[in-house]
């Protein structure tokens, strides 16, 4: 199931990137929207309890691992 959920997280990101080259720093604030949003929290609290925290921190790895790395490639 975790594999399942990054493959999704991947998919979703390579989707908003096509259209939005945020900075790490933006793409994290916007995961963090999950913890600190009311709306954004409710919405994934629908499908789980744990979901808003699970998708902030994965939001932000995914920022730091992949969005950062690829800022300091040739």
């Amino acid at each position: 199931m975790f594999s399942s959920a990054c493959s999704r997280l991947v998919g979703s990101a390579s989707s908003l990137l096509h259209y939005w080259q945020p900075t790490p720093e933006a793409y994290a604030a916007m995961g963090a929207m999950y913890r600190t949003d009311p709306r954004q929290r409710a919405m994934a609290e629908k499908a789980d309890q744990a979901l808003p925290d699970w998708l902030a921190s994965a939001v932000e790895a995914y920022a730091v691992r992949q969005l950062r790395a690829s800022r300091t490639r040739p």
